[in-house]
């Protein structure tokens, strides 16, 4: 509900303010609600909004933290969904596959942000036209999935939806009809 996104952004930017005023603005701290803010405005289709504070949230948590730190996948993954949402997909697949590296660095190939990541790759090489290597992000994202989620769990179904619309893109209906 746009009401909803609305008030999240009012108390977001009201938990900027007090942090602006009470911490440094080189704290993680700082770059959290930043990221959060970001997000605020995102959900409200407010694209360059979003990534302006991503951008900011970003610059904080690469000054700060290791490389591979998870905070700065969910920067990286953050705005590659924006930049996706803005039709700019190369831009978003670039900052997509950041985040993918992280995280299957850090949490290894058993965790739903890993699958989460291989999906969110395939579907942006899925926007770009190149169906054949979205359904290999796709896969192995959904092999993650199979190994670490019940078996009725609803993640399993988008992402056998995910890989049924790709085969279709590929006008393999047979092989989209098995998923």
């Amino acid at each position: 509900d746009l009401g909803e996104h609305d008030k999240s952004l009012e108390y977001r930017l009201k938990a900027l303010s007090i942090i602006e005023r009470t911490r440094d603005k080189k704290d993680i701290g700082f770059a959290t609600i930043c990221n959060n803010v970001g997000t605020a405005y995102h959900n409200l289709g407010k694209y360059k909004e979003a990534l302006k504070y991503y951008l900011k949230a970003l610059r904080i948590r690469e000054e700060l933290l290791n490389a591979d730190h998870l905070d700065l996948a969910q920067s990286y993954n953050n705005m590659g969904c924006t930049y996706r949402a803005m039709g700019e997909h190369q831009r978003g697949l670039e900052l997509k596959m950041k985040s993918l590296l992280i995280r299957e660095k850090v949490l290894g190939l058993d965790h739903p942000d890993t699958a989460q990541s291989y999906n969110n790759v395939g579907s942006t090489y899925n926007d770009l036209g190149d169906y054949s290597t979205a359904l290999k992000y796709q896969k192995i994202g959904l092999e993650i999935w199979e190994r670490i989620l019940l078996k009725n769990d609803p993640v399993l179904a988008h992402a056998y939806n995910s890989i049924a619309k790709t085969y279709c893109c590929l006008e393999q209906f047979d092989e989209a009809a098995i998923y």
